[in-house]
């Protein structure tokens, strides 16, 4: 029947007979196919991209004349079926095998600084070295005061200052 209905489409157009509106549903699933790359471009988060293959199915059977209630049904439970796998299978890989490490600032907490210039709070001084890096220091404890030449546990970063205790 599907064989029938392409030659019938293929020879209505030899013809001239072929009626352009029976292209619209057709051309509407297209759009929902760009429409989804365009956004999955934007956004990158793997979830509008899944709409494309339900369209692109939906749009092969627009053109053939299947009932659009049936096209609908087909381009969700893909659809559907694709973003489930999406976002369970692919997480649950990328979280295997991708390890989140500390960059920059943030891998800096827990490392040994030494102090190039003396930290005192009270006179808001102080500068550490790390890893070759000069940074504005202060001590956690207010009261605390180190000397140059002292080595310090970096705490936390705040703002462009690294919190420090001995």
């Amino acid at each position: 029947m599907l064989q029938t209905q392409m030659l019938a489409l293929f020879f209505s157009a030899e013809n001239g007979g072929f009626d352009v509106s029976t292209l619209w549903p057709a051309l509407a699933w297209l759009g929902v196919v760009i429409l989804s790359l365009i956004v999955e471009g934007q956004t990158a988060d793997m979830g509008a991209v899944c709409f494309a293959p339900g369209a692109l199915v939906s749009m092969i059977l627009a053109v053939l004349g299947v009932d659009p209630v049936i096209q609908i049904v087909v381009c969700l439970v893909i659809s559907i079926t694709l973003l489930v796998l999406a976002k369970t299978v692919l997480r649950k890989y990328v979280k295997k095998n991708h390890k989140i490490e500390k960059t920059n600032a943030d891998a800096m907490e827990g490392k040994i600084a030494t102090v190039e210039e003396a930290i005192d709070n009270g006179r808001d001084a102080g500068v550490v070295k790390i890893n070759g890096q000069l940074w504005s220091a202060r001590m956690e404890n207010a009261d605390e005061t180190a000397e140059a030449g002292e080595h310090v546990t970096v705490v936390r970063v705040q703002g462009a200052k690294l919190i420090c205790r001995r």
